[in-house]
């Protein structure tokens, strides 16, 4: 691998979730998968990459797949069912990725035209029609995995599923005009032939990219916030070393919660706090408030507790 901070991240990589390199391309495919879902996953627990990794024999030119349902990753319909749950009424988001890596040091388009053939070609079974390509078993089963979804809740979809494509090399360079200008119009006409899907979006990702995304990978969540007083609780639970009840204003709130202008969907995952869907009786409630003259101003009362669970507290000044 001529890149060597790529190559060291491919290497520590490896090192830390304690896999066997293989051929140097696999090792690649792996690491670029792991970088594009750990963006993708919402839960912040970390996930096994060969889930998602699906390069190979018979990979049809696709080296990772995921299907998210709400934003988190399911790999089988018994996975989709648990998080759908008993209400087959409820809205839901969908959304497909898929990643090509290449150990190569330049963009090409022929791969950029094989990538795109190939994703077309994983609809087949809910367009009731053969693949072109001959699949993997791991290929096969997301693809059928997709079809039932897309057969089974195409009514609950909030709107039509997302679908997002990752051309991943070691450029250093963004890739040429040319090659952009082509993957356009491909792009369009794969829309025209998969209509039930939306906001189909292709990324070409050099080594800038990928670096950039597995840094973040690392990355903890700390904030520094003020408050203006807080007490202490008396907790029995040999498990919990200290605990504190405060009042914080909303900016410093969203300095825990934003990233880029981002919410961090995954630290609500133990204390749920984020979006549950508009067809939900919690929601369509703080609605109702927040849309009643009279009741809004109740809105901080009947919504005033979130948990803020920390391996890690460090107070700057007591008085304070």
């Amino acid at each position: 691998m001529k890149d060597p901070i790529i190559n060291s991240f491919v290497q520590e990589y490896l090192q830390n979730y304690e896999l066997e390199s293989e051929e140097k391309y696999t090792d690649f495919e792996r690491f670029s998968s792991y970088c594009v879902f750990s963006s993708f996953n919402r839960t912040g627990e970390e996930f096994e990459v060969s889930k998602v990794h699906t390069g190979g024999s018979r990979d049809t030119g696709l080296d990772g797949i995921g299907i998210l349902i709400d934003d988190i990753l399911v790999d089988s319909q018994e996975e989709a069912e648990n998080i759908i749950g008993d209400n087959k009424k409820r809205i839901l988001r969908l959304s497909f990725i898929f990643v090509q890596a290449k150990l190569k040091n330049s963009f090409e388009f022929s791969v950029v035209q094989n990538t795109i053939n190939a994703v077309e070609d994983f609809f087949a079974d809910y367009r009731e029609e053969e693949p072109i390509y001959s699949r993997s078993e791991r290929v096969k089963a997301k693809a059928l995995l997709a079809s039932y979804l897309l057969k089974t809740y195409i009514h609950n979809l909030r709107e039509k599923p997302r679908c997002n494509i990752y051309y991943i090399c070691t450029s250093s360079k963004e890739a040429d005009s040319t090659i952009k200008n082509k993957q356009s119009r491909l792009i369009k006409k794969l829309e025209e032939k998969t209509r039930f899907l939306s906001n189909i979006s292709f990324e070409f990702w050099g080594s800038d990219n990928i670096e950039k995304l597995y840094r973040q990978t690392k990355l903890q969540v700390e904030a520094v916030i003020q408050v203006h007083k807080s007490f202490s609780l008396t907790i029995t639970d040999p498990k919990v070393k200290k605990v504190y009840m405060t009042a914080i204003s909303f900016p410093e709130f969203k300095k825990i919660i934003l990233q880029d202008r981002k919410i961090r969907d995954f630290i609500f995952y133990d204390n749920v706090r984020g979006f549950l869907g508009e067809e939900n009786k919690i929601n369509e409630a703080i609605q109702k408030t927040l849309k009643s003259e009279e009741e809004i101003t109740l809105f901080p009362l009947l919504n005033n507790g979130v948990t803020i669970i920390t391996k890690e507290l460090n107070i700057m000044d007591e008085n304070k």
